[in-house]
């Protein structure tokens, strides 16, 4: 919805000298400030969250965490981990060594860890080992309001950021957590993606409409980010896209558009979205796909139409177009195909009966 003065459209607004990003009436959204010229894009995340204490038990041993404020300064104590996460093991002995990521730590019997730390031990009798984590969590109250971040480069960059699903995004003033993030507007600045752009967060949904400047999507695009399954439709201006597009985005099953000018695909795109299954149009323009192509696309029995192209231009191997599943609609029903040189792909990439099974059909 938008907000005219007059006829013209508001396209930015402040209260003296602050910003203001959104106006609502009670519940309901009525304005977004966009994305600027001068702007590499706009994160909306939600804005409350706590970071809490988890352990993850592994054999003969069991752990409770007595009071979760004495493990912050025990960490600070004897050493950082840009994970948030103690890996422990104990002998049944008094004596044992636990670290911090790599880096080893001074040994400490049972009972010093547990006073210093808060945590109670207790071994099961007769156990020679006993192994723990301690993990850091972020829980994220998604009914909270939602926040809108306008990136500088520094920060954009920032989100290409290989920590796990509880790393959080260093930007200076705020340590956000990939647990927060909703979704993402790019803005005309951008030309590239980071490698690894916002891996495992919970981004939902992505807005190209003003990435204009867009040319190429790095290694590692959304890769096992779980909650996406919006309509990604590429701008006309991308040439490449990088290895592992979307992989392990095991639930994403909606449209992907490829733009008219693609030249390049790295090796396994979409490799392993298990859920995929929607026609996909390669255009014409390609002129190199990698290795692992529709790799573990087990649910994917729609139409892949390759227009003109040559079989030539990729990459042979078994992966490709292939899964691990024998049971697989992939395979069991066979992935069609359509295209010039249909028959010339089918030759490439002959039926295999055994792991990795693959079987493609031609598209009636």
């Amino acid at each position: 919805m938008a907000i005219n003065l007059g006829s013209t459209a508001i396209s930015d607004l402040k209260v003296g000298s602050t910003q203001v990003n959104k106006v609502y009436l009670g519940s309901t959204e009525l304005w977004s400030k966009q994305p600027a010229v001068n702007e590499y894009g706009i994160l909306r995340y939600y804005s409350v969250w706590v970071d809490d204490w988890s352990v993850t038990l592994v054999n003969r041993c069991t752990a409770t965490i007595v009071d979760s404020s004495k493990i912050i300064p025990f960490l600070e104590g004897v050493g950082a981990s840009t994970s948030g996460e103690i890996q422990i093991r104990y002998s049944s002995s008094r004596g044992g060594w636990f670290q911090i990521g790599s880096v080893a730590v001074t040994a400490m019997t049972t009972e010093a860890l547990s006073s210093a730390s808060g945590i109670n031990v207790t071994l099961d009798e007769g156990a020679t080992s006993a192994n723990f984590k301690i993990r850091m969590q972020t829980v994220v109250d998604t009914t909270s309001p939602v926040a809108s971040r306008f990136l500088t480069q520094t920060e954009y960059e920032a989100l290409g950021d290989t920590s796990g699903s509880t790393g959080k995004f260093d930007f200076g003033t705020l340590q956000l957590p990939k647990a927060a993030v909703m979704s993402f507007s790019f803005g005309t600045l951008a030309t590239s993606t980071p490698e690894w752009f916002l891996y495992a967060s919970t981004v939902q949904s992505l807005d190209f409409s003003n990435a204009t400047s867009l040319t190429t999507i790095g290694d590692n695009f959304l890769r096992g980010c779980e909650s996406i399954n919006s309509s990604i439709i590429l701008p006309s201006g991308v040439t490449s896209i990088g290895k592992s597009f979307l992989a392990m985005t095991y639930a994403y099953n909606s449209p992907i558009i490829l733009p008219t000018g693609l030249l390049s695909i790295g090796k396994e795109f979409l490799w392993y979205c298990t859920s995929f299954n929607n026609p996909l149009t390669l255009p014409n323009t390609i002129t190199s796909i990698g290795t692992a192509f529709l790799s573990e696309c087990q649910s994917m029995v729609s139409t892949v139409d390759i227009g003109t192209l040559s079989s030539n231009i990729i990459e042979s191997s078994n992966n490709t177009f292939s899964t691990s599943s024998s049971s697989a609609p992939l395979y069991q029903v066979g992935l069609p195909i359509r295209g010039t040189y249909v028959f010339d792909w089918k030759t490439k990439f002959p039926d295999m009966p055994v792991s990795p099974y693959r079987k493609l059909i031609v598209a009636s």
